[in-house]
């Protein structure tokens, strides 16, 4: 399987691309987000970045009415499906996803690592091997 790096700048130029669609969403439906939640672990580094953007706080709680489900992929959906009854960003998503988000950036069939799982050579942590520099 081919792998995309998702480098700092490809990441900020998703939270930007994300972050337009939902003004966008707003401004002609009038429609408000009171917080966004962030699927843990990827969909953390989405959220807070994209509360820094629209000024839509980091919430904990996933039971709330007009909220944003952030996740960073959309891979086979399984996570996102129980969030279905929200709307949903993720930076990318894949062609087989069974869960199409509201909001999304990029889309690939490749295997995406993320700027927060590469290694300290920039490389990306292989997850089938184990580093022995731990």
């Amino acid at each position: 399987m081919n792998k995309e790096y998702c480098n700092w700048e490809k990441f900020e130029e998703g939270c930007q691309l994300l972050a337009s669609q939902i003004f966008n969403l707003q401004k002609y439906t009038k429609k408000k987000y009171v917080g966004i939640f962030g699927i843990p672990r990827g969909g953390l580094c989405v959220a807070v970045r994209l509360s820094h953007i629209t000024g839509i706080p980091v919430i904990q709680d996933d039971e709330m009415e007009s909220i944003l489900i952030v996740d960073d992929v959309s891979d086979t959906g399984k996570t996102l499906k129980k969030y279905t009854h929200h709307d949903i960003a993720t930076l990318y998503k894949k062609p087989q996803t069974e869960v199409q988000p509201n909001y999304c950036a990029f889309e690939t069939e490749d295997w995406i690592v993320f700027p927060w799982e590469e290694d300290i050579n920039g490389a990306g942590r292989d997850k089938t091997k184990k580093s022995k520099e731990r």
